[in-house]
């Protein structure tokens, strides 16, 4: 099991490699980032939450004498699916002067009589990749697929041999190593928290601890 991640009004954070899996962030969402200027969130495996899957939108708010905003994101290497609300959306990018574009890529999601993605709470919704590639502009190497996990219901997410997050993703320098310690490869990784099939790791999902991926 994982738990979910809210961030609220924070600076350049990176969240990397977790399960979540319904252990809700705000409102059901399983990662729900709000007004906080260029966060990370890479490699996670999001599955069956009650609302959004992943969420990064907010307005601008006072947070001492700055002002914080949503932008400048990346949401890159993320498994959202079988989520009952959007399994991504994103605040729209205004790629204003100064500031960094926000990027979402090599994400695989998938719906089933849900939302595939929204462009902001108020934007337009995809129902999927290729419209929500045309509305938003990003996921452009995304896949819209199921990710084939190794038992879902008793909470094991690893990936079967022929899934297609394995080798999908894009290697990330802040990204070394999955949600069970197994070394991320450097010229392709997995797309979502495990790099490896299933039988590469020695017990089931649901039977071990994760090193060192445990929430502030």
């Amino acid at each position: 099991k994982g738990v979910a991640k809210e961030l609220d009004v924070s600076e350049r954070y990176v969240a990397p490699s977790r399960l979540l899996k319904p252990y809700h962030a705000g409102d059901g969402r399983g990662i729900y980032i709000s007004s906080a200027p260029e966060t990370k969130v890479l490699n996670n495996t999001v599955y069956l939450n009650e609302g959004e899957g992943i969420c990064v939108e907010g307005p601008p708010r006072r947070e001492g004498p700055a002002t914080m905003s949503t932008h400048g994101y990346v949401v890159m290497n993320n498994i959202s699916v079988f989520n009952h609300g959007s399994q991504l959306t994103l605040l729209p990018d205004t790629a204003e002067k100064d500031r960094p574009p926000a990027s979402s890529d090599y994400n695989l999601l998938f719906s089933v009589g849900a939302v595939f993605a929204k462009y902001g709470w108020e934007g337009p919704a995809a129902w999927s990749i290729k419209e929500w590639q045309k509305i938003s502009g990003q996921d452009m190497h995304s896949l819209d697929a199921d990710p084939r996990f190794a038992l879902a219901a008793m909470e094991d997410f690893r990936l079967l041999e022929g899934s297609p997050a394995l080798g999908s993703g894009k290697p990330l320098l802040e990204v070394d190593h999955d949600y069970l310690g197994q070394p991320r490869g450097k010229e392709k990784t997995a797309i979502g928290a495990c790099e490896a099939p299933a039988q590469t790791y020695p017990e089931p999902l649901w039977g071990r601890s994760a090193p060192g991926n445990q929430a502030p």
